[in-house]
Formats: structure tokens, sequence, C-alpha cells
């Protein structure tokens, strides 16, 4: 009787050292892997250069451990496989000239709705500060605690800021002995004065002025009632967004994707193609939203502005005039890519996806059950006004979510679809 009661506790404690076994294999094959791209990466061998020189000299060390985010994925399916179709759209003019170069080159590049290339290697921007000697304080159990001062004073307002003397001498070089400023040369103000990119400054003149010219003493009752001791952020969120909204909807970007294809040298080659402007402008509002407006109600708070990438990418087009390098929100190759597919699905070109539509994606890859899950609008609500159908930022967002499964929003989405019972859990 002694063995037949312990014989299951044996056999149960094998399945668990097996199953320990093996995730520490899994464990370690995954950790060999990440070692090994770490040290292939440009510094690190700089770093252990620094880190064997400050040992021989017998100094003390504080590493900085790596990050283990090495890459950022990519579209799974090179543009050049795509079938073309009388409505595909046209390509950039480098296309024409290197080839066109796939979403899967060698470079590095962050996804789809990520901001510009931005801290990936965070060990490469960090210095080795030696470590400080801890200091040993004597321990005063008996002693008071001092009160804390009073830092909130209800009823009083804080003073506003107003403008600084070199702010002063600025505006009135760029207004000159006229003191008048019309819409072109007003771009000086908004990117000197104001510190926000060039393609918001028509945006911001038209909040201050509606007619063709500006005076400095307008601008400057402006620029002291809004704008003196903001962030640059804080400005660009108020020339974006509608006079008294506490908020930027899909309609307040649209006069900016304007101005970007009337005015970016990169977008040029869309001048002759008016309907592939208009795509190509919902692409880049759909991939904003989908990185800045966390709680996907339309609307992009000034709090999700700041911490969005937005603002990061907007001057990255300021400096860039290849709108591909521009990988966050704006990349034309990347629209390519989602409208193509997109159109290869959409057999009668009505702009909708039906459930047997969808589930021919990359080649019926789907279950038919994630396929009844995403239609079932279990990981997003649909847009569609149709019924059972599927609209373009539905497939939008579902192809955003496909292709980068690391971020917050793509594994909600997955989170949602794979939770079958809808508890909560994924077991």
């Amino acid at each position: 009787m002694m063995f037949e009661t312990n014989y299951p506790n044996e056999r149960g404690a094998k399945q668990i050292q097996h199953a320990n076994h093996i995730r520490y294999s899994l464990a370690k094959r995954k950790m060999d892997d990440l070692f090994l791209k770490w040290i292939t990466l440009p510094n690190t061998d700089e770093l252990l250069k620094k880190v064997l020189s400050d040992l021989s000299q017998r100094k003390e060390l504080s590493i900085i451990s790596p990050t283990p985010f090495f890459s950022a994925p990519r579209l799974s399916q090179p543009v050049s496989n795509l079938q073309k179709s009388p409505q595909t759209p046209p390509r950039s003019p480098q296309d024409y000239d290197k080839g066109y170069r796939r979403i899967h080159e060698n470079e590095k590049s962050p996804p789809l709705h990520e901001s510009p290339p931005k801290l990936i290697f965070e060990v490469e921007q960090q210095q080795i500060i030696p470590a400080a000697k801890p200091q040993k304080s004597a321990v005063q159990p008996t002693s008071t605690p001092s009160p804390i001062q009073q830092f909130y004073f209800p009823g009083l307002s804080k003073a506003k800021a107003d403008i600084s003397e070199v702010q002063l001498k600025l505006i009135s070089e760029i207004f000159g002995p006229s003191d008048t400023l019309s819409c072109k040369d007003f771009e000086q103000v908004t990117t000197k004065v104001c510190g926000i990119p060039k393609y918001l400054s028509k945006l911001l003149f038209a909040k201050i002025e509606t007619k063709t010219t500006i005076t400095k003493a307008t601008f400057l009752q402006f620029f002291r009632g809004e704008f003196a001791g903001k962030k640059p952020k804080e400005r660009a969120f108020f020339s974006l967004k509608k006079k008294n909204a506490a908020f930027i909807d899909s309609d307040d970007l649209k006069p900016l994707l304007k101005i970007l294809l009337e005015t970016h040298p990169g977008l040029e080659f869309l001048g002759g193609t008016p309907e592939f402007q208009e795509r190509y402008a919902e692409t880049v509002i759909i991939r904003i939203f989908y990185s800045a407006d966390t709680n996907d109600d339309g609307k992009i708070s000034a709090r999700e502005f700041a911490c969005s990438q937005f603002f990061e990418a907007l001057c990255h087009l300021e400096r860039e005039d290849d709108i591909n390098k521009v990988r966050a929100f704006f990349s034309y190759e990347h629209f390519y890519v989602i409208y193509c597919k997109f159109w290869e699905l959409d057999t009668d070109h009505d702009f909708l996806l039906s459930k047997e539509d969808f589930s021919r994606y990359a080649g019926y890859t789907l279950s038919k059950r994630v396929v009844d899950r995403i239609f079932g609008q279990i990981g997003r609500k649909f847009r569609s006004k149709v019924e059972g159908k599927m609209n373009y930022e539905d497939f939008a967002w579902f192809l955003l979510s496909e292709e980068d499964k690391m971020t917050n929003r793509s594994i909600d989405y997955w989170f949602r679809v794979l939770d079958l019972d809808d508890n909560g859990i994924v077991t």
C-alpha cells in the first residue's frame, strides 16, 4: 500500500522535473541567441575594451545591461511579390533608379506604427559611469521627521510666462521694419520662435489671423496668451486641434496631410494621381491613431500626443527629403504594401472585404476560428458601416497588429481574439 500511495507522487515529480528541464533548455537557448546578437553590435567591442581597461586599473564598474530588443519586425511579404493591377498606386521615384527597396532589406528600421529610429539600443547611447560609493550615515531612530512644506495654494493662479528678450529680438528681426509678414514668410516664426515643424506653419497662421498678412503686434498678443512658457509639443498640439477643443480628431489631420502632399519633395510624384493622394493620407492618419489614440475613441488628447512619437516624426519630415526614410507613419513604401494587400483581397473592388475575401489572407493561413473571431469584432469593433464587411481602416488595423506583435496595441488585439471564453485569461 505504501508503494501504491507514493508512486503517483514520484511520477508527478518526474514530470515536473522534466518540464523544468525543457523550460531551462529553451531559456538557455534564447539567452545564448540574445548574447550572440549583443556581442556583434558595433559598440560592444568599444564597451568591452572600456570594461577591460577599467578592470586593469582597478576602477569600480557600473555595467548597464543591454536591451533585449535587437530588431524590429518587418512586413512579411516583399513588395515585389505583390500582384499589380490597373489600380495599383504609383511607386516612389527611387524605385526606378535603384529597384524598389523591399521592406525586408537588411537595414534596421522601426515597425509600421513606431516612431522614428530612436534608442533601439539604449546601451549604445549611454556612458559607463562609475558607481557611487555608498555613504554611511548615522541612523537616528528618535529624530522627528521634518514636516512637508505646502506646495499647493488654492485660489492662486500661476503667473503667466512672458516673452524673453532673446525671443523679442528674434521676432523683431523676422518681422523687419514693416512689422508684417505674409503666410509664406511666417514659416520662420513657426520654426525659429515657436520651435515647431514648418508643415504646421499654415495651420498656426490660420489660427492667429484670418487675413493674408499678420502684424507683429497681433503675433505678440497671441504668443503671450497661448505659447509663452509652453513646450514645442504643446504648441504643435494647439496648432493641430480645433479652437476650444481638448483633443485632435482625424479631420484635424487632413489639412496637415494636404500641405504635406503639396510641399514635401518625396511626394511630388503623386501630384498627378489625386485618388492615391487621398488613400495615402487616409493610411497615414490610420497609422497615427493606431499608435497615439491609446483608448481607441477617435481622439488624441494632449497627454496622448505628448507620449506619442508624432511630433518627432514631423520633425524628421522637415529634415528628410526621402519620404521612405521616415518610417514612422509617413513611409510611402508601407502605404504601398498595406493598400496592395487590401486590393488583392478585394476581388470585386467595392473597397469592402467579406469574410470569404479576408480568409484568403496570406494563403488561407488564418484558421476559420480566428477569422470568425475577427469578423465577430472581438479584436476591435469594425468601423465599416456595412454589416458583415471589413473596410480599409479595419483591415489596416488588423495588418498593423499582425505585422508587429510586440506593441501593446497588437498584444491587446490578439489577446481578445484568443480569449475564446472572454474571461480575461488565455490558457
